[in-house]
């Protein structure tokens, strides 16, 4: 390899997973070669930041091996994901490897079978270089141990914490988590990284570990939406073995297109979005007159109450949840973390009289959301409230008000999941040396619109950026 191959080696990192797929056509970079470049980040950079719970080195190398002979074909080529390395919350199966949801009671579970997802990302092919931590189970949004590479002493959100975390650290190229109140967009906000929501139902859930059906949706964290649109083409698709599996899709490829501007789109600016930091709202100013100046008609719009919608959602994933763990909690209730036994307990308290009116009020959330949705393309929306906070606060300030954590990371969340409709997380700025970003929702199965938009809000606000520690 020459001088120039060597450069593309040291910053394999920021890469990313169209930057990887071209210098690996280009003959600037091996798979092999971006394989062991990420597992050496893992072992310099993961003691601290702890983003995985099972790293695959071995398998990481055969399938980047597998890549290289496929590369040498002509049909390889063609393959945007041959040989990208790609961390996958541990809450997806994977076969022959260990998948535990952060819990000791999957400690030794070892699938037999590959999650939908893993198996057609792998197909497309895809190296798994580890499984990433999530909140146990997926019920919560802290993420712990894991660390925020920004900052050590801040939270990374979840549940989907330790894809973002490897993501922002540089140890992997991409990611995937899942989302079901926020939990994909919530960690890539805290750490500056993109995130994205799909449609309900675009992607199968089959041999993903459950939370709650009615919201759960797996989707991809990337460096960019063009990343993010390579993924969603490989892992989209109607599985019948998930009853909510959407046989409906878009034509085409959600892949955004480079330098597309926006002429007359109909962009609504949710107004009722308080509390916001002073940094998150001048990320959403910049991020609405970035649109403005791509030719997007921006106006001010409401979906209505941002809280119930939080509570409905919040109130379903309880009740859905202890269904799913009721046996376990009565046989191993000591393998649970108090947080998560506590939250189970209470799902089980919820009568089914409750449980079918608040699913009644969740149908009027997204009749609400997609009336809005008719006078407007897409939406435009705060990220988190506000930086990440330091880890693990239970209560949070804005403004001199006291909120409680897990209402106030998913207010600006939840109602997408309520709806079923695709969401994107955008970083846009820093406060306080950490990240803050924007939201954009689009109308059911409108995904390659929302990363349209998301490509036009990369551009032109320009974030590239990394955790300065951490190079």
């Amino acid at each position: 390899m020459d001088d120039g191959g060597a450069s593309v080696s040291a910053e394999v990192h920021r890469l990313g997973v169209a930057g990887l797929a071209a210098a690996f056509r280009a003959r600037e970079l091996r798979p092999v070669e971006a394989v062991e470049a990420f597992l050496e980040r893992i072992a310099a950079l993961d003691g601290e930041v702890g983003a995985f719970i099972t790293v695959t080195a071995e398998e990481a190398r055969r399938q980047a091996r597998a890549a290289e002979r496929a590369l040498a074909r002509p049909s390889g080529r063609s393959r945007p994901l041959l040989g990208v390395p790609i961390a996958v919350k541990d809450l997806v199966e994977t076969r022959g490897v260990r998948t535990t949801a952060a819990s000791a009671v999957l400690a030794d579970h070892v699938p037999e079978r590959d999650a939908t997802v893993w198996r057609r990302l792998r197909r497309a092919g895809a190296v798994l270089i580890g499984k990433a931590n999530t909140h146990e189970f997926a019920y919560g949004g802290t993420s712990e141990p894991t660390r925020n590479p920004w900052s050590l002493e801040h939270m990374v959100g979840g549940s989907s914490g330790g894809s973002a975390a490897a993501l922002a650290a540089g140890m992997c190229a991409a990611a995937i988590g899942s989302d079901s109140a926020g939990s994909i967009r919530i960690p890539a906000g805290f750490c500056g990284v993109y995130g994205l929501k799909p449609s309900w139902g675009v992607v199968s859930r089959t041999g993903v570990i459950p939370l709650a059906p009615s919201f759960d949706t797996v989707g991809p964290l990337a460096r960019s939406p063009v990343d993010l649109g390579l993924l969603l083409d490989a892992m989209a698709g109607y599985d019948r073995a998930d009853e909510g599996s959407a046989r409906r899709r878009w034509r085409g490829s959600a892949v955004p297109a480079a330098g597309a501007e926006l002429p007359g789109l109909r962009v609504g600016l949710l107004s009722d979005v308080e509390p916001m930091s002073a940094g998150v709202r001048a990320a959403l100013h910049s991020a609405a007159a970035a649109l403005e100046a791509a030719g997007a008609i921006v106006v001010e719009t409401s979906i209505g109450d941002l809280d119930r919608a939080t509570e409905l959602c919040f109130e379903i994933m309880a009740v859905e949840a202890a269904d799913f763990h009721e046996r376990w909690l009565g046989e191993r209730p000591d393998d649970y973390s108090p947080y998560v036994r506590e939250r189970i307990g209470a799902g089980l308290e919820i009568s089914g009289v409750a449980y079918r009116r608040a699913l009644a009020a969740a149908r009027a959330v997204a009749a609400r959301c997609d009336e809005v949705l008719s006078r407007h393309d897409v939406l435009l929306g705060p990220g988190m409230p506000c930086p990440a906070p330091v880890a693990y606060v239970e209560t949070m300030q804005i403004g001199g008000r006291t909120y409680g954590r897990d209402y106030l990371i998913c207010r600006n969340t939840a109602f997408a999941n309520v709806a079923g409709i695709p969401a994107l997380a955008v970083p846009g700025g820093l406060e306080d040396g950490l990240p803050v970003g924007v939201q954009v929702f689009g109308p059911m199965l409108g995904d390659p619109l929302v990363l349209r938009v998301g490509e036009v809000l990369h551009r032109r606000l320009g974030w590239c950026g990394a955790p300065a520690d951490l190079g």
